[in-house]
């Protein structure tokens, strides 16, 4: 999560200034700056999705696991 999080951010700061750099009067990004830019978007959009992953699937079993717990309690059967 917190690398999630500091990729994120340090998106947030590379997209200005890629975008804003006009040092080269261009417009265009050389190869370099575009694979950067993508692979750290890329990279922040898995990641998140990941964790969602995760959390959803955290959820489901808990979700699973009460269930159980509670048709165990409500209908006790002796073995």
């Amino acid at each position: 999560m917190i690398v999630v999080a500091a990729s994120i951010v340090e998106l947030s700061i590379i997209l200005p200034r890629d975008f804003t750099n006009t040092s080269e009067d261009s417009l265009f990004l050389d190869s370099g700056e575009l694979l950067r830019t993508f692979g750290f978007a890329f990279m922040a959009i898995i990641g998140f999705e990941l964790i969602e992953a995760i959390v959803g699937l955290s959820l489901i079993l808990a979700a699973l696991g009460t269930t159980y717990f509670l048709i165990k309690k409500i209908n006790p059967r002796e073995h």
